[in-house]
C-alpha cells in the first residue's frame, strides 16, 4: 500500500512539474502580481488573455507608441511573420486604426490560435495597441495566450524603437 501511495505521489508531482514548467516555457510570469497562485488559477482555467486598460497582470495592459497609425501598422506586420503567425486578414482605414488577424500554431501539439492586433489612433499622440489571443481548443491555456501577448508587445517595442 505504502509503494502505491508514493507512486500516486510522484505521479501527482510530475504532473504539477509539468503544469509549471509548461507556463514557464510558454512566457507567462507566473511570479508576477498578482501572485502565482492567481495566476495558476486563471491559466489552468482560461483560454484567453486580452489587453485591457487597469488589468491586474501589467504584461496585458495597453501599449501606447508614439508613432504613425501606419507605422504601427508596418511594425505589427512585421513582428507578426517574425513570430511566425499566419496572417489571415488585415483590415484599416485612415481614422479607424487597424485590425490585424492572425493565427498563431503552438509548438509541440500545433494547436491553431487565433491573435487579433487592434490598433487604435489617438489623434497626434500616436496610437494604442490592444492584443487579443484565443486558443481554439481546451479551456486552460496553461498561460501560453498571456505569454504570446506579452511577447508580441516586447517584440513590437523593439521594433518601432528600431525605425
Amino acid at each position: 500500500m505504502t509503494t502505491v501511495l508514493g507512486w500516486v505521489v510522484a505521479a501527482l508531482a510530475a504532473g504539477a512539474l509539468a503544469v509549471v514548467v509548461s507556463i514557464v516555457r510558454a512566457g507567462a510570469p507566473l511570479a508576477a502580481p498578482p501572485g502565482p497562485a492567481a495566476r495558476l488559477a486563471l491559466y489552468l482555467t482560461t483560454n484567453v488573455a486580452e489587453s485591457t486598460q487597469g488589468s491586474p497582470r501589467p504584461e496585458l495592459r495597453p501599449a501606447e507608441h508614439a508613432v504613425s497609425p501606419d507605422a504601427a501598422l508596418a511594425a505589427t506586420r512585421a513582428v507578426a511573420a517574425a513570430l511566425g503567425w499566419a496572417e489571415v486578414e488585415v483590415d484599416s482605414g485612415p481614422d479607424r486604426g487597424a485590425t490585424v488577424r492572425a493565427v498563431a500554431i503552438t509548438g509541440w501539439l500545433r494547436f491553431r490560435d487565433d491573435v487579433e492586433v487592434r490598433i487604435v489612433p489617438l489623434g497626434s499622440e500616436g496610437v494604442q495597441v490592444l492584443v487579443r489571443s484565443r486558443s481554439r481548443v481546451g479551456r486552460g491555456d496553461l498561460g501560453a495566450n498571456a505569454g504570446r501577448v506579452a511577447t508580441f508587445q516586447r517584440a513590437l517595442a523593439e521594433q518601432l524603437a528600431r525605425r
